[in-house]
Parts: structure tokens; C-alpha cells; sequence
């Protein structure tokens, strides 16, 4: 995993963490639901990894990263995200 200022690249995170939830961010913020999807991560023994967040003519986004893919659905189900599917092909093993 290289690291440039101590931050993990985008590649490596894509490697590590293929199943990636995307979540519209509400004017004004998460707020509490923040707090919330940290406790998801907390419950379930895994690190937060979010990250390539963007921006449409409306909403901003927020992406979440799972290794696995039970965790990335549980966590688009819990706070109504999208789930995109991964293009590694390692981890589309875990879609069949």
C-alpha cells in the first residue's frame, strides 16, 4: 500500500476496498447520521474508508469503501446509499 503523506492512495484503496456505497450528502450535512455511520464501521470491526466524494449539478456525494460485500450492502441498506459495482476483478467474485 504506498502512501504519499501518510495518506493511502486512491489505487490502493480501490485494491483493498473494491465495494464502494455512495451517499447523498443533505444540505446542511450528515449531521448525527455521520455519527451513525461511524458506529456501523465501530459494530462491525472495520475502518472507515471513504473518499473520491463528488459533486453533481445538485447533491454533493460521499463514498464509502468495504472489503467485503455483505458489509457494503448492509451499509446501503441501513442509510439508503447506492451501491456501485466494483471493476476489480477479485472482488466481483463476491457478486456471483
Amino acid at each position: 500500500m504506498s502512501r504519499s503523506k501518510g495518506r493511502t492512495s486512491a489505487k490502493a484503496i480501490a485494491h483493498d476496498f473494491p465495494f464502494v456505497v455512495e451517499t447523498v450528502v443533505p444540505e446542511g450535512g450528515l449531521g448525527r447520521d455521520l455519527d451513525r455511520m461511524y458506529e456501523f464501521h465501530s459494530r462491525r470491526g472495520v475502518r472507515a474508508q471513504h473518499g473520491l466524494d463528488r459533486r453533481d449539478e445538485y447533491h454533493d456525494f460521499v463514498c464509502w469503501h468495504f472489503a467485503e460485500l455483505a458489509t457494503a450492502q448492509a451499509f446501503t441498506a441501513e442509510f439508503s446509499g447506492t451501491l456501485l459495482l466494483p471493476s476489480n476483478p477479485k472482488a466481483s467474485r463476491q457478486l456471483a
